[in-house]
């Protein structure tokens, strides 16, 4: 699942690059012609903007996956709020970032998009606090969820989510580089939580 992550990564970030230039290039494309026509292209234009928004968050990896997930929720009507300084994550190895920050917004995305329509929320947040860095991601959830061992069940036999190999894999990872799991849900919001040490060098 990791080399997954890692590969298709990989190929969306080029992707993305390419998406970039073209967005840049049609954006003034819009702008002229609106000029020479004298008609309102800004529906247009916004729908451009949706492609060349980009999260700058200090790591090229997660900047990929946030944009990819970007376009999702706008197309699922989830709103995804991140505030995000990842620059001291560089000791995490390529393919663990993929798989870590891949499992954490999927999991968030597939619970959000079963809430209620205008109740479809995830907040991504990353930040250094006091010599560590903090990862949190919280998103709307319409189920209860029930944690067991530190974390959730569920009473549904093959059913996906929270309860299935994603969680496990983010647990694993976070652990692998000294980093402290947790999860929680209460009043409609699941929370995922981890605290790294700050390190420099890469395993």
């Amino acid at each position: 699942m990791q080399h997954s992550w890692y590969d298709s990564t990989l190929f969306y970030q080029q992707d993305m690059e390419l998406v970039s230039i073209k967005c840049h290039d049609i954006k003034h494309f819009i702008a002229a012609a609106g000029a020479r026509s004298g008609i309102d292209l800004s529906s247009l234009s916004e729908a451009v903007n949706i492609y060349d928004t980009t999260v700058k968050t200090g790591n090229d990896i997660i900047d990929t996956l946030i944009a990819e997930r970007s376009l999702y929720c706008s197309a699922h009507s989830i709103t995804l709020t991140v505030l995000a300084d990842a620059s001291e994550l560089d000791f995490i190895n390529a393919t663990d970032m993929c798989a870590l920050f891949g499992n954490i917004l999927e999991n968030a995305v597939e619970a959000a998009e079963k809430a209620e329509e205008g109740n479809r929320n995830i907040n991504l947040n990353i930040r250094p606090v006091a010599g560590q860095i903090f990862v949190c991601v919280e998103n709307t959830c319409s189920a209860e969820v029930k944690i067991k061992e530190g974390l959730p069940q569920t009473s549904k036999r093959g059913e996906a989510g929270y309860h299935g190999y994603g969680l496990k894999s983010i647990k694993m990872i976070a652990e692998k580089y000294g980093g402290v799991f947790s999860c929680n849900a209460e009043k409609g919001l699941f929370r995922v939580s981890i605290l790294f040490p700050v390190r420099r060098e890469t395993d």
